[in-house]
């Protein structure tokens, strides 16, 4: 497995993530009120029946997508903190290199942006920036 592409693509992919979070929140909550809205299924003596009406069919397939978004929303969550955790061991220079090769990404030019900011060659750049994906690729997977 490429580790580093790994890297790459989960600070790349940080703020979507994050957005995705919110977003499944709010689904949960718009079905939690589907559901409470719908109230408690009528209770009969009657046997079931092999198939429910099309009222229960979609009751049921609101729980299951909450169901769903939920299992979803945990996956999500700790995917959000093992980022920030390893993003927590770099150093102020690391992590503000990866934040804006991958995760801010300024409008003009990334190197030319920190090479201003970071007053470091092209060369000392990049070495810092392979430095800091290693150091966060051992915090986020373990792996040396």
């Amino acid at each position: 497995m490429n580790w580093k592409k790994c890297v790459i693509d989960d600070l790349s992919n940080y703020k979507s993530i994050r957005q995705g979070r919110d977003n499944i929140k709010e689904r949960i909550s718009a079905l939690d009120a589907i559901i409470f809205d719908a109230g408690a299924p009528e209770l009969s003596a009657a046997p079931a029946r092999k198939s429910g009406n099309g009222y229960e069919n979609h009751l049921i397939n609101y729980i299951f997508e909450k169901q769903q978004l939920e299992l979803n929303l945990k996956a999500t969550d700790a995917k959000i903190k093992m980022i920030e955790d390893a993003l927590k061991i770099l150093n102020p220079d690391e992590k503000r290199i990866l934040t804006a090769f991958y995760i801010d990404r300024p409008e003009s030019n990334v190197e030319n942006y920190l090479l201003k900011y970071e007053h470091l060659s092209r060369t000392a750049l990049y070495q810092k920036r392979d430095k800091a994906i290693y150091k966060f690729m051992i915090a986020m997977y373990g792996i040396a």
